[in-house]
């Protein structure tokens, strides 16, 4: 996903997976999951990534991959594992299957509380639709730069919610030079772009 447009290509993820090399290692706080020499473990549960859950789990090729990974772990038995095909694909004979089931607003619950955690920005369908969303640019962080600033010149009132976030314990940082260059730049130019363009208002 890094550098990702959102748009997902069915053929060339297939065609990469032999070369994606997913672990997962036990340490003394629990199993966590490896991206090649990366832990992913904050990383799969941001909403960047839930964004690509459904056009991805279509494709077969994944599917197949994802349960064979899954197997092979389980092959050494004592493995606990929640999700939709664990029980009935991926495990079919497990020792034990628990089912749960919760309620509608429970679940709802539940997902905007991960959302929140995460940061979470919303845009009025009002405004949205009359954004001119051709013209952003920006894909990296200052992606979320333009839609704000585009929201502003268009006479959006934008309301902040305080989150506090603990410093990373595992993982490694996205920031990279061209996101940093990209940000910094990016904001000069919204500025010097804003002085001939007309936004929309609402």
């Amino acid at each position: 996903l890094t550098g990702g447009n959102g748009y997902v290509d069915a053929g060339a993820l297939s065609s990469s997976l032999p070369e994606i090399n997913v672990s997962f290692r036990n340490a003394g706080d629990g199993s966590h999951t490896y991206i090649g020499d990366e832990c992913v473990d904050q990383a799969i549960r941001t909403i960047e990534v839930s964004s690509y859950v459904s056009p991805v789990a279509v494709i077969p090729e994944v599917r197949d991959f994802v349960d064979r990974i899954l197997r092979d772990y389980g092959k050494a038995g004592r493995v606990v594992m929640d999700g939709r095909d664990i029980g009935t694909t991926v495990f079919p004979d497990a020792e034990l299957k628990i089912f749960m089931v919760a309620d509608v607003n429970v679940r709802a619950m539940r997902r905007l509380k991960e959302m929140q955690a995460a940061g979470f920005v919303c845009y009025t369908r009002r405004l949205l639709e009359k954004m001119e969303l051709d013209l952003i640019q920006f894909k990296g962080y200052a992606f979320q730069i333009e839609m704000k600033y585009t929201a502003c010149m268009m006479g959006a009132k934008i309301v902040e919610v305080p989150i506090i976030f603990t410093n990373r314990v595992l993982g490694t940082s996205k920031m990279s030079g061209g996101i940093f260059s990209e940000a910094f730049i990016g904001v000069i130019k919204l500025k010097i772009s804003s002085w001939t363009r007309k936004f929309p208002q609402l």
